[in-house]
């Protein structure tokens, strides 16, 4: 969670708790990622894939994305070479996830 505090806390102002845009197509992932976001103090919103989040970006800012690389309809690299094609997205940070149920499993309690 610190990587992402220390990526928005400068763009946050008095805005409060920054806005986390959670891109997976695994539904247990994303449930995971915002229980775990919200305890921290972050809004969070969710999509299940590149197209849906396009237009979940649409409706307002987000502060930091949360992207999965390997999704249907649009995955993780089409839609990053999608927000560089526009200079209000391309400017919003991406952290790339490579998480799966079998790496959470194995690994216990992450957070």
């Amino acid at each position: 969670m610190q990587i992402i505090r220390d990526m928005v806390s400068p763009q946050t102002g008095n805005e409060g708790a920054p806005t986390v845009l959670i891109v997976d197509d695994d539904v247990a992932i994303r449930k995971m990622l915002v229980e775990a976001l919200s305890l921290e103090g972050f809004h969070t919103e969710t999509a299940r894939d590149g197209r849906e989040a396009l237009g979940v970006l649409k409706q307002s800012k987000r502060w930091i994305i949360l992207l999965d690389l390997m999704m249907p309809v649009m995955d993780g690299w089409t839609f990053r070479q999608e927000m560089m094609k526009d200079e209000t997205l391309a400017a919003i940070p991406v952290v790339v996830t490579l998480l799966t149920l079998e790496f959470l499993r194995a690994s216990g309690p992450l957070l």
